[in-house]
């Protein structure tokens, strides 16, 4: 801007003093604040200048083994650099503290990793833009320790409330049952559920279902792309099934 031009009103104003608040903001942050400030300073809305905060320090405890030149060189790099700046972008929408950890789990696992280590993480944040919260927890379920674990199933019981539907059923729970499935078929879509099927006897015809005509399934199985992200965000060890 030249010395004579005035600042643009408007939004433009308050976005760019937000940029001023999230640069000191992120300054605080021990090893990567003031490096990453940098790179981040750009143009964010102030609601969501906590939300990357928060983000930026889970980061930081994701890797706090690189000192700050080694941190400096690893983001020029084109694509850890285009990572992290994918991570900044999610965890602006990001409502809740699990979810911006999970983005910094997976940040943080492609910028101190190896080549391989960047190119998973890429595409597994990529992929975490198309699961919410909720599909976090199914997948998780569907993790051994977890089968019985009472204390999990509690703490989520929202999610795994099934509703019950019947011909006396109001809308309100047709339309429960509708999001409550659509949670799961999303996930197979996507590669992280499988739908396992009984096994016919012999001469027999298998069991169709007569809302969608396909075959019955019995369960749904985590895949391993599913276990794959759960490893990511931090929420399964990597020998765990």
């Amino acid at each position: 801007m030249e010395s004579g031009d005035k600042p643009p009103l408007g939004e433009q104003v308050g976005i760019r003093v937000a940029a001023v608040s999230l640069k000191g903001a992120l300054g605080a942050v021990p090893l990567i604040g003031s490096l990453l400030a940098e790179i981040a300073g750009q143009f964010i809305p102030q609601q969501r200048v906590e939300r990357i905060e928060d983000f930026m320090r889970y980061l930081d405890a994701r890797i706090d083994g690189l000192d700050a030149e080694a941190l400096r060189e690893r983001l020029a790099d084109p694509e850890r650099l285009d990572l992290f700046e994918e991570g900044v972008v999610q965890s602006t929408r990001a409502l809740s503290t699990s979810r911006r950890e999970y983005i910094a789990s997976i940040v943080g696992n492609g910028i101190g990793g190896d080549d391989k280590a960047k190119i998973e993480a890429k595409r597994m944040l990529k992929l975490l833009r198309e699961v919410d919260d909720d599909q976090i927890i199914i997948l998780a379920s569907k993790l051994m320790r977890h089968q019985r674990d009472r204390a999990f199933q509690e703490r989520h019981s929202a999610v795994f409330d099934l509703p019950r539907v019947h011909m006396q059923a109001g809308r309100e729970e047709f339309d429960k049952a509708a999001l409550y499935e659509l949670a799961r078929v999303e996930l197979v879509r996507l590669g992280l559920l499988a739908p396992r099927f009984k096994t016919p006897k012999k001469g027999e015809l298998p069991d169709f279902d007569p809302k969608t005509g396909m075959m019955q399934q019995t369960s749904r199985d985590i895949t391993p792309l599913g276990r794959m992200l759960l490893r990511h965000v931090g929420l399964a060890g990597a020998d765990e099934i």
